[in-house]
């Protein structure tokens, strides 16, 4: 999952923690996106145990590529929205 890799790539230990081997973070939902179909309103995507990632609704398939694009939109959108709040 997301969690183990940045972990892995940046302390460079693999983590075997109940948070880094549950898709919700627990609960906290810290790495599930909202499904972008358009039919797909209440959709949660979250990282399964291998490569792709799945819509718990529609079933949509994302690949990590495509994951870690929505995940760099969101953090572009919000750094440049830090920046013109007055």
């Amino acid at each position: 999952m997301k969690r183990r890799k940045k972990l892995k790539e940046k302390w460079f230990f693999d983590c075997n923690c109940k948070r880094c081997d549950d898709p919700t973070d627990l609960g906290s939902h810290v790495s599930t996106l909202r499904c972008s179909e358009e039919n797909c309103s209440d959709g949660l995507v979250m990282a399964g145990k291998g490569e792709d990632s799945v819509c718990d609704k529609c079933q949509k398939v994302y690949e990590p590529e495509a994951i870690d694009k929505i995940e760099n939109e969101y953090v572009i959108y919000y750094y440049l929205s830090a920046f013109n709040a007055d």
